[in-house]
């Protein structure tokens, strides 16, 4: 299964400061299943400027670290985009990674805060013109989109795809995500399946739960077709991995 949303490269962003804790999350996820890992630090300005070059060395070490004791789980590097952080002061597209052998694909995610919508439109109609497809990472927890379920049907009638993540459904983030995932569940409004995983303790707490929710909503067939890429299918790298660099 893949899992296309994780903070656990090492100290990079929010995620796990050590490459110790880092081994044991991918190690507790790959004891889940998960053997497809997507590495997607954070690309904000102001916040977390992170470069490939960076990403790609930490990637590195965990792959080394684990060569011998998890040699079937395979890794893809990428960004979580933040909304504000796709075009440049002259909107040109910035220098973040992008993920899919055959057309580049972002993990777009929007703020936490509300947000006009009308900005989101023209934010994705702007990667469209550039050729790059939308992944939008956990849009359960926006309120600005919860609060309008209609903006989740007209996202993906645009050809938006969604990643939901599974410890949305165990609880973390509130009753209000909870029933929006739910709701994107119900809806067959999920394309990919994430953890979203920062640290181990959040991953042993709320993934193993989440999992066990998706398959009470989707069934155990429609979450394995979804964690293997039959609604986000990338091309070669579903048997192995293609990323780059965009800007």
């Amino acid at each position: 299964m893949r899992d296309l949303h994780t903070h656990v490269l090492p100290g990079l962003d929010d995620g796990p400061r050590d490459l110790e804790e880092s081994l044991s999350i991918v190690s507790f996820l790959a004891g889940l299943g998960f053997d497809h890992i997507f590495l997607t630090p954070h690309f904000r300005q102001s916040y977390f400027e992170i470069p490939a070059s960076r990403i790609r060395e930490a990637s590195g070490r965990l792959r080394a670290a684990l060569a011998d004791r998890l040699p079937a789980v395979r890794f893809t590097e990428a960004h979580e985009v933040h909304l504000g952080s796709v075009f440049d002061s002259r909107g040109r597209v910035q220098g973040f990674l992008t993920f899919g052998a055959d057309h580049p694909h972002v993990l777009l995610e929007v703020p936490g805060q509300p947000f006009p919508f009308d900005f989101l439109l023209r934010t994705i109609n702007g990667l469209y013109a550039e050729g790059i497809r939308v992944v939008l990472a956990h849009p359960e927890r926006h309120v600005c989109l919860s609060n309008e379920p209609g903006r989740y049907r007209e996202l993906c009638d645009r050809g938006v795809k969604f990643q939901l993540n599974l410890t949305s459904l165990s609880g973390f983030g509130g009753r209000q995500v909870r029933k929006a995932a739910e709701l994107l569940c119900g809806e067959g409004m999920v394309h990919a399946v994430g953890t979203d995983t920062h640290s181990l303790a959040q991953a042993v707490a709320f993934v193993p739960r989440g999992l066990e929710k998706a398959v009470k909503l989707l069934g155990e067939q429609r979450l394995r077709e979804i964690a293997e890429g039959a609604e986000l299918p990338l091309g070669s790298e579903d048997a192995g991995e293609e990323t780059g660099t965009w800007g």
